[in-house]
């Protein structure tokens, strides 16, 4: 059986090969909720609903942006961002990416992120460190946050938590980008709230195989498995580094 982080790979080479394919003819199109989806989005969406529905040892359902949750089995979860950073990409802007992650049980045990424009590709496997581009990432130093450090915090985070955030908020408009330059020590520190379970997957783990820890704001640790099957993340929550060793 191929290891975790083996099989996210290629699924991430396949998924950037159809984007960059799809990308010669964008279409932009506005949904019901008023967020924009590409051509791209759906058809990466679709080429890995297929690619992931007999992979030994990674079975399970699978729950996309687009495509939304298919059921398969119980004995796992794909957490699918076709395009993550829909509105940047269709604007060619560079930061955005493909969020693929593969939850068993009630962990998220693999998961990666490709940033194609930025030649980025990150790996992570539950227990066994994170890598970008096939060079192992350092732990994240321990340690509280400086008060210039930047941070990933959205707008809503920012007027929700205005004056009790420790750092400089900046926000990419991806979480996959927000939540990489977390793991790469980029950022210090990364809020969120209302996100899916498919747009954190990938960076959650990438953050705690470098020494992270995800939490509610009262501390209370972020549990994945409330969110994998469809539903927003209620409540602010963060990926911080450790305060000491």
């Amino acid at each position: 059986m191929e290891s975790g982080r083996s099989v996210i790979e290629n699924l991430l080479k396949l998924a950037t090969d159809k984007a960059m394919e799809e990308r010669a003819n964008l279409q932009v199109e506005l949904k019901t909720d008023g967020s924009l989806v590409t051509n791209v989005d759906k058809a990466v969406d679709n080429v890995l609903l297929h690619a992931t529905e007999h992979i030994p040892g990674f079975e399970g359902d699978y729950y996309g942006e687009e495509v939304r949750y298919h059921e398969r089995s119980s004995e796992g979860v794909w957490l699918v961002d076709p395009i993550d950073g829909t509105t940047n990409f269709a604007y060619g802007n560079p930061l955005w990416g493909i969020s693929i992650a593969y939850m068993r049980g009630d962990k998220v045990i693999a998961g990666g992120i490709a940033l194609p424009d930025l030649n980025e590709v990150y790996l992570a496997e539950a227990g066994e460190g994170a890598w970008l581009n096939g060079k192992r990432l350092p732990k994240v130093q321990p340690g509280p946050i400086d008060f210039f450090a930047p941070i990933s915090a959205c707008d809503g985070i920012v007027t929700r938590l205005r004056g009790s955030l420790t750092g400089k908020p900046r926000c990419s408009g991806a979480f996959v980008i927000d939540g990489t330059f977390t793991a790469m020590g980029r950022y210090r520190a990364l809020y969120g709230l209302n996100e899916c379970l498919y747009d954190v997957a990938a960076a959650l783990l990438l953050c705690r195989e470098v020494g992270m820890e995800a939490s509610y704001l009262d501390g209370s640790p972020f549990e994945e498995a409330r969110y994998k099957r469809p539903s927003s993340i209620q409540g602010p929550w963060r990926i911080l580094p450790r305060l000491s060793d």
